[in-house]
């Protein structure tokens, strides 16, 4: 994509964005209408072949994004009137402007359209509400899907890395590359306000005359793709250059992140923010070794030499400090940088061959559904809370990975079910806990399956059986 595709590219987005449809997705809106005028609740989905899973949770996460958008607008637009209209009281009190023509010709109009903003919202708050029960189901569709997937990458991706460091040297060789990267130190107040900023030449682009440039605006995005086009190039040509000497290393360049994603990402992690994401433009570094790899970050962190800027990483090779769940089993470095003199932060990925075929291979579909459904987030995979039907389907479909039901009762209606969702063969439970429950009901023996290696029933009651603690 050039700079005049870019413009053409733009401004298509940009007349959609201005017309009373805010999405860019046309499935998106096509599906927005749909929940808006018809009261659809069925709980069972037909399991859809991968491809189609991720087009429709892409199509239901933009509806929901543009839902939540359309709302926080309208909020924004209520608390403007209603501040307004305590304002235009105080002034009729303070101007003695008679009552009753204020009430009629200002005072009423701005109680009008309060009403109206107010069932705008509610309408809203209830589309966002059917949406989201229907996102959940096929949440649990799609996991059931690609559970199989998940957990066999995961075991791949540990096996490759005991390969990796099975020799006295290679345990050397990474224990030498944490030193190396534990003596860049960046400051937490440095990590936290680490932001994109737009050039003066992406802001007109996006902006034009407005000077109120706001990482909210959906024109943010367009001057990231801006600035994206010349990093783009600049990066690959200085990493193929510099990287050629150093052994059998692979530089693959990743395209720059398309809108959908950005939309979906800002959504879903940053609150709207669109400055907070920092991999528009990206690229990844393939090492067959961990002492080649040594050798890449030396080079990565010459930053006189690249005339780069390292702004922020992350070590998730060292697992003492990053859970391989997080990421699927998936193991990497990943860098924060900017050219000196640019604003625009471009992402370094160096990762290790096998990790990377097993990633495009059995891991590629997982991941991508995976991806879609945040499953790898601490926050979606452990589950916290009663015993209910939606925590069964969470165990069942592979969802969840651990499972606390601390200080709540097990109802023994659930047991046939809940036998039912451990021994499934897309269930990833692995821990489980029930600590100060009442198991009236429960025998031991129905919490014995293979996949679940962590016990605690700490203080709980009513259970038949022999534990150990």
């Amino acid at each position: 994509m050039d700079l005049d595709q870019l413009r053409l590219y733009c401004k298509e987005l940009y007349s959609q964005l201005a017309s009373q449809l805010t999405s860019q997705n046309k499935a998106a809106t096509q599906l927005l209408d749909t929940f808006r005028t018809h009261n659809s609740e069925s709980k069972d989905n037909p399991k859809l072949p991968p491809k189609e899973v991720v087009a429709q949770l892409a199509a239901q996460q933009a509806a929901l994004a543009v839902i939540s958008t359309s709302k926080t607008s309208l909020e924004g637009r209520l608390k403007s009137v209603e501040e307004g209209r305590a304002s235009a009281l105080d002034r009729m009190k303070r101007d003695n402007i008679p009552e009753t023509w204020a009430m009629q010709n200002v005072i009423k109009p701005m109680d009008e359209r309060i009403s109206t903003l107010k069932s705008e919202i509610d309408r809203e708050k209830k589309a966002f509400e059917l949406l989201q029960h229907q996102y959940q189901d096929m949440t649990l569709t799609a996991m059931a899907a690609v559970s199989k997937d998940i957990t066999s990458s995961a075991d791949q991706y540990e096996r490759a890395f005991l390969e990796y460091t099975s020799q006295d040297e290679d345990e050397h060789q990474l224990k030498l590359l944490h030193s190396l990267l534990s003596s860049r130190t960046i400051q937490d107040e440095d990590r936290a306000g680490l932001v994109q900023r737009l050039s003066e030449g992406a802001q007109e682009f996006a902006f034009g005359k407005d000077n109120s440039v706001s990482a909210l605006d959906k024109r943010f995005v367009f001057g990231m793709l801006y600035d994206a086009l010349p990093t783009e190039k600049r990066l690959r040509d200085l990493m193929i250059t510099r990287m050629a000497p150093h052994g059998d290393v692979l530089v693959i360049p990743g395209p720059i992140k398309g809108v959908p994603r950005i939309d979906q990402k800002t959504a879903e992690k940053y609150g709207g923010r669109f400055d907070q994401v920092k991999d528009v433009t990206r690229i990844t570094i393939d090492c067959p070794s961990i002492a080649v790899m040594y050798t890449v970050v030396e080079v990565l962190l010459d930053e006189d030499a690249l005339e780069i800027v390292l702004l922020d990483f992350k070590d998730r090779l060292d697992r003492m400090k990053c859970n391989p769940a997080d990421s699927g089993g998936y193991l990497d470095l990943l860098f924060n940088f900017c050219f000196k003199g640019s604003a625009h932060i471009f992402e370094v990925q160096v990762t290790l061959r096998r990790f990377l075929e097993i990633k495009n291979a059995i891991g590629h579909r997982a991941y991508h559904v995976a991806r879609r459904l945040n499953a790898y987030s601490k926050f979606v995979r452990e589950y916290h809370g009663a015993l209910t039907p939606e925590a069964l389907r969470g165990i069942k479909s592979g969802l969840f990975t651990s499972a606390s039901f601390d200080g709540t009762r097990l109802d023994p209606a659930y047991i046939t079910e809940f036998s039912e969702a451990i021994s499934s063969d897309t269930c990833r439970l692995v821990t489980l806990s029930a600590r100060a429950c009442d198991l009236s009901g429960w025998n031991l023996e129905l919490f014995v399956n293979g996949k679940i290696t962590h016990f605690d029933f700490l203080m709980c009651s009513g259970l038949e059986g022999n534990v150990i603690i």
